[in-house]
């Protein structure tokens, strides 16, 4: 994914983002971890995640996982749950990176949302 890409640049490489070395400070590694977790959670769909809330993380490699999560599970649990997604996903198109935009609107477009 773009945002991945992106942190491995500054990071260093793709191993560095998940495997925190002993010089990369605290906060980071806490970043990072809380990354690779909501990536983990979206191939897990727990039913006790809580996707939406997730929606307003400051992280956007979060924000990005988040959509995919809620909008794949719409696509599992059928056809009640997509408005719910759709009207969540809208925000998100106003998302301050382009990159959740773009996932935002690719399952507004695939769940028929209206206005993506």
């Amino acid at each position: 994914e773009p945002i991945l890409r992106r942190e491995a640049r500054e990071a260093g490489s793709e191993w560095a983002v998940f495997h925190p070395g002993k010089d990369q400070d605290a906060e980071e590694a806490v970043r990072y971890h809380t990354i690779f977790w909501v990536a983990w959670e979206v191939a897990a769909q727990p039913a006790d995640t809580p996707w939406k809330e997730l929606l307003d993380s400051p992280e956007p490699a979060v924000r990005f996982w988040t959509v995919h999560a809620m909008a794949w599970q719409a696509v599992c649990d059928g056809p009640t749950k997509v408005p719910l997604v759709i009207a969540a996903l809208e925000t998100v198109l106003a998302d301050n990176d382009p990159v959740v935009q773009i996932a935002a609107a690719w399952w507004l477009l695939k769940l028929g949302g209206g206005d993506a």
